[in-house]
C-alpha cells in the first residue's frame, strides 16, 4: 500500500539546500516505483499464439497462515475470429498465499460485457491441484468461437478454498480477453446495434434482442433463454453484431430496468419481446452487415 509522503523542511535548513534534500527524495521515489515484487497490472503485448494476454492485479496483502488463489493471466491463441473456429484459452492460477492452497476448480467463463464475475456463463472446467506458496498451475481449454458475430470477453473463476478470506480477486473481473468474432469476407447478412445506459438513475438496465420471422413470430434471442445483457454503467456503450438467419426478416432490440427497480418502464419491445414500438426493428439485409444506429436508453 502507498501512503502519500510529506515532507517538512525546518526553518534551520536552509532554502538551497532544502530544495537540494528534495530533489533527492523525489529522485529516489521514482527510482523505486513499481517495487514490491507485486504482479504488472498492464495489458501485455500479443502473446507468441498471435492472442491476446491479460495479466491481473494481485490483491491486498494476504494475512499470515492463508492462502490465496488468484488468476493471474488469461491469453487466447487468437483474438480475431469467423463464427465456429477453434480457438484455446490459457488461464494460470497463482497461490499468492504464504500456506499450502488446497486443489480446486477452475470454471472458464465468458460474456459480451465485463467484468467477468462467477454468475458468467461457464463453458468449461478443469481441475487446479493443491498449490505451495507462489506456485502455478497452468490450464488450457479448447473453444469454439459463438455462431454470432459480435465482441465477446474471456476469463476464467477459481473456485476458493479451505482458510482462503480473500476472494476478491478469484475471478478475472475486468480483466477479460476481449475477442471479436466477424463474418469472413462480410457476405453474411447482419445488423449492428449500439446501446447506450443513458438513465441516470442509480439501476443497471437489462436488455435483449429478438429476430422475428416473416409472421412476425420470434425465433431466436440475444443472449441465450434465460439470460440478459446488462449495463454496468451510465454513458457506456455496447455494440453487438447479430447474424441474420434465412427465416430471420427483422431484429428487434428490448430493454427493461433491473428487478429491484419499481419502476417497470420499458424501452423498444420490452423485456420480453412482446411491447409495441414504432422504431426498435430493423429489417435484414439480403448481404453484408447494415448499422442500426445507436440505442440510447433515456430516462426523465
Amino acid at each position: 500500500m502507498n501512503y502519500p509522503l510529506r515532507i517538512h523542511i525546518f526553518p534551520m535548513v536552509s532554502k538551497p539546500l532544502g530544495a537540494f534534500i528534495l530533489i533527492v527524495l523525489v529522485l529516489l521515489l521514482a527510482s523505486c516505483k513499481g517495487g514490491g515484487g507485486g504482479s504488472p497490472t498492464s495489458i501485455s503485448p500479443p502473446d507468441p499464439g498471435g492472442g491476446r494476454m491479460m495479466v491481473m492485479p494481485p490483491g491486498p496483502p494476504v494475512p499470515q497462515g492463508q492462502p490465496d488463489l488468484f488468476i493471474e493471466s488469461a491469453s487466447v491463441s487468437d483474438n480475431t475470429l469467423t463464427p465456429g473456429q477453434q480457438f484455446a484459452l490459457r488461464v494460470t492460477v497463482r497461490n499468492r498465499g504464504n500456506v499450502q492452497a488446497a486443489a480446486t476448480t477452475l470454471h472458464y467463463k465468458r460474456d459480451p460485457v465485463l467484468p467477468i464475475i462467477s454468475g458468467h456463463t461457464t463453458i468449461g472446467t478443469d481441475s487446479v491441484s493443491s498449490l505451495s506458496p507462489s506456485a502455478t498451475s497452468s490450464e488450457s481449454i479448447s473453444l469454439t468461437a459463438p455462431s454470432n458475430t459480435g465482441t465477446y470477453y474471456y476469463g476464467a473463476c477459481v473456485d476458493s478454498v479451505s482458510g482462503e478470506s480473500i476472494t476478491s480477486n478469484n475471478c478475472s473481473g475486468n480483466q477479460g480477453v476481449r475477442v471479436t468474432v466477424s463474418s469472413s469476407g462480410g457476405g453474411s447478412p447482419g445488423i449492428t446495434f449500439r446501446v447506450t445506459d443513458a438513465c441516470n438513475d442509480g439501476y443497471d438496465i437489462n436488455y435483449r434482442f429478438f429476430a422475428n420471422n416473416a409472421d412476425s413470430d420470434v425465433i431466436a434471442v440475444w443472449p441465450e433463454a434465460g439470460r440478459v445483457y446488462v449495463t454496468r454503467r451510465v454513458g457506456e456503450t455496447y455494440t453487438h453484431t447479430l447474424a441474420c438467419t434465412s427465416d430471420t426478416v427483422k431484429i428487434c432490440y428490448g430493454a427493461q430496468r433491473e428487478s429491484s427497480s419499481r419502476d417497470n418502464s420499458y424501452w423498444g419491445v420490452g423485456l420480453d419481446g412482446d411491447e409495441g414500438c414504432a422504431d426498435c426493428c430493423n429489417s435484414c439485409p439480403s448481404s453484408g452487415v447494415i448499422n442500426a444506429g445507436g440505442r440510447r436508453l433515456t430516462c426523465e
